[in-house]
């Protein structure tokens, strides 16, 4: 396996970790705001939105672990790429808040 090879390897690693964790994480916060609302409600609804936000934000974040692995391999057209698709979730994020 080729230097290259190896680093694009790492990518995928990378990407599918940070997929995972996110995924899991929210996954935790949605069950636990669910078992709160079940017996308190109170601070149920705040940790539910986290889990959501947290969800949301995953792939974000793997755009982003893209963006510097790119740069690191000097692959202009997928660091391209990824910048333009980063661009278009922080266009829809502000124009998601303006609303």
């Amino acid at each position: 396996m080729t230097r290259r090879n190896r680093r694009y390897a790492a990518l995928y690693r990378s990407l599918t970790l940070v997929m995972e964790a996110g995924v899991a994480a929210a996954l935790a916060l949605l069950a636990a705001g669910l078992v709160m609302n079940v017996f308190s409600g109170g601070v149920a609804a705040a940790v539910m939105t986290a889990g959501i936000l947290v969800l949301l934000g995953t792939p974000a974040l793997a755009v982003l672990v893209a963006v510097v692995f790119f740069a690191i391999l000097r692959d202009r057209w997928c660091l391209a790429a990824s910048l333009v698709i980063f661009a278009v979730l922080a266009a829809s994020l502000v124009l998601a808040l303006r609303l």
